[in-house]
């Protein structure tokens, strides 16, 4: 793990995740640490570059109610994506089951434990 003084970068699904640097982070605990991000902070092909960006591929798409949940497999890992709002027209253009997607996220919207 290596960090700068704005963020911490770690080590996940075989990229590097940039988050966000606690305020009470010390560099001396040992073990391990767990980065959450809400389903719905992770975009699928976002228009622009972030900083936390991976590909991956859509193994499920379910409907439920006024979101979308997809599952993505990015490396060894599977992560829910959640699309909120969708208007009619959006949903025919959602990303199908097998299709490769790329993933963005900002540091800002991690949230680490120790």
């Amino acid at each position: 793990m290596g960090s700068d003084p704005e963020c911490l970068m770690m080590s996940a699904f075989g990229s590097r995740v940039y988050v966000r640097r606690p305020e009470d982070f010390k560099e001396t605990i040992q073990g391990g640490m767990s980065v959450t991000v809400r389903p719905e902070h992770i975009l699928i092909n976002p228009k622009e570059m972030y900083r936390n960006s991976f590909p991956g591929i859509v193994t499920e798409r379910q409907f439920q109610g006024s979101f979308i949940a997809f599952y993505i497999k990015v490396g060894g890992a599977e992560l829910i994506v959640k699309k909120l709002g969708l208007t009619k027209e959006e949903l025919g253009i959602q990303p199908a089951v097998g299709e490769t997607v790329q993933l963005g996220f900002t540091p800002e919207v991690c949230t680490v434990t120790q």
